[in-house]
């Protein structure tokens, strides 16, 4: 199959997956602003967040290896998947044993522990069949394992919720059992099952999968801090309730990383097949780079531009002072998607050092910039500490890159259009009647510079919609 036709079935299927889960999800903001407090949404978030660090660490980020290690030639379905579910198993157990450092430390801690360890269980499973599935090129039941988690959290949520009333205690259900639910139904639905008695330790394959994932471990967790740093600096300097806001701010910065995340889920796949195959010739890298930029800053541009707006129809009115945060965090978002672009070359190339490094270099910047602006400017300070260090980690990324596979970019149109959609976000947030005049402006502006690109994006269309009109 071409190239770019496999990359475009990759990320249809990804596409249903991605927004069959997040995008319904985000359609549930309402419901959940509606009846959950802010203290208890940044509760939930910070379970979550927990949850996303500990993961790396307790399974020593093996489960990463999974799907690189499924495309390399010789290598035993079984072996691998059998390695990431002992490493779910050992990261479970040692959760467990650290049950009464919980109990001490009390509070939130413990109030809300075993939803934890049920929350960490379910996320490790489901994680581990979803990278088993596209390692083994399974992208169709992909697709199925995202709209089924979907629907099933969305039912309970309604459930728990609104009928039930509830609250937080109803929302963390809501997650763990569509965890496991679908994990249950993709291990047999899928066939998962019939590799269990294949299963082996390998222990050859255990050590090239851990010289490649531990690496990851750093990156992992600075890939958390950039993600979540400001949110522990908000709850120290503001309060769990600021942290609310901002956690339900990143939701609508969440449609452009969903839609992104589609792509750098199937180009993942794609970018591995195209450096073991390598000839050569890194046009295929290169026009796909040059486009993912442009079209992640058009619809960043538009996301601004309708920021507010989405705010007043999303958020309940206890929420909606949230919207000024969303400017720059979809800058932020724009700046890690095209980071992710890199990380898939450098996962490809088995490159997991140079990777942490361009991750720990944004954390960084991070930690420094929330140090100082949280403190002074609130949630604001952090998210523009968030924007910065996210456009530090591209810029480094894409130095790395550049050594592995030499991307051909135009650096006047890019410099432009982000320079364009910095200057949107900052005039959204000026209290003056001209703002949305201007920020309409600078989306025209962004459009003329990548009109050509639009253009040959459209033709290309065309050709494909006249050739099955015939």
């Amino acid at each position: 199959m071409n190239r770019y036709r496999k990359l475009s079935a990759d990320t249809a299927l990804f596409a249903i997956s991605n927004f069959s889960s997040k995008l319904l999800v985000f359609l549930l903001l309402p419901l959940y602003t509606s009846y959950l407090q802010t203290e208890e949404y940044g509760t939930a978030d910070l379970l979550n967040n927990i949850t996303n660090i500990l993961f790396p660490i307790l399974t020593l980020s093996l489960i990463e290896g999974v799907l690189r290690f499924s495309f390399d030639e010789g290598v035993k379905r079984g072996d691998v998947l059998g390695i990431s579910l002992l490493s779910v198993a050992g990261s479970v157990v040692i959760l467990l044993a650290a049950t009464p450092v919980a109990w001490l430390i009390g509070g939130v801690a413990w109030q809300y522990w075993w939803q934890l360890v049920l929350i960490f269980s379910g996320y490790c499973l489901t994680t581990t069949l979803s990278y088993y599935l596209r390692g083994i090129n399974c992208v169709k039941w992909v697709a199925i394992q995202g709209v089924l988690q979907t629907a099933l959290t969305v039912a309970c949520n309604i459930l728990m919720l609104v009928c039930l009333k509830k609250g937080l205690n109803g929302y963390l259900f809501s997650m763990i059992f569509a965890y496991f639910a679908t994990a249950v139904v993709v291990f047999f639905g899928a066939g998962v099952f019939r590799e269990v008695g294949k299963m082996s330790l390998n222990r050859g394959l255990l050590k090239d999968m851990l010289r490649y994932c531990v690496p990851m471990i750093p990156s992992k967790v600075a890939w958390w801090a950039n993600n979540s740093l400001d949110k522990y600096f908000i709850i120290g300097f503001a309060g769990m309730g600021a942290s609310g806001l901002y956690s339900v701010a990143h939701k609508i910065p969440s449609v452009l990383t969903v839609v992104t995340e589609i792509f750098n889920q199937a180009w993942q796949l794609s970018a591995i097949e195209a450096y073991q195959n390598k000839d050569g010739d890194n046009t295929f890298y290169s026009t796909i780079h040059q486009y993912y930029i442009f079209f992640a800053v058009v619809c960043a541009a538009g996301l601004i531009l309708l920021s507010e707006l989405l705010g007043s129809i999303l958020f309940a009115q206890e929420f909606f002072v949230a919207w000024r945060f969303v400017p720059p965090l979809v800058v932020a978002a724009v700046f890690s998607s095209l980071s992710g672009y890199y990380h898939s070359i450098f996962r490809a190339a088995k490159m997991s050092k140079e990777l942490c490094i361009t991750v720990v270099c944004g954390t960084a910047v991070n930690f420094g910039l929330n140090f100082v602006l949280v403190p002074a400017f609130g949630a604001m300070g952090a998210a523009y500490a968030t924007m910065i260090a996210f456009a530090a980690e591209w810029v480094v990324s894409y130095i790395y890159c550049q050594r592995v596979i030499k991307l051909k970019i135009q650096i006047w149109k890019v410099v432009s259009v982000f320079a364009v959609l910095v200057a949107e976000s900052a005039v959204m947030l000026v209290p003056s009647v001209w703002r949305y005049p201007a920020a309409l402006g600078a989306v025209v502006v962004i459009l003329l510079i990548v009109r050509g690109e639009l253009w040959s994006i459209f033709k290309k269309l065309l050709e494909k919609v006249t050739k099955r009109g015939r």
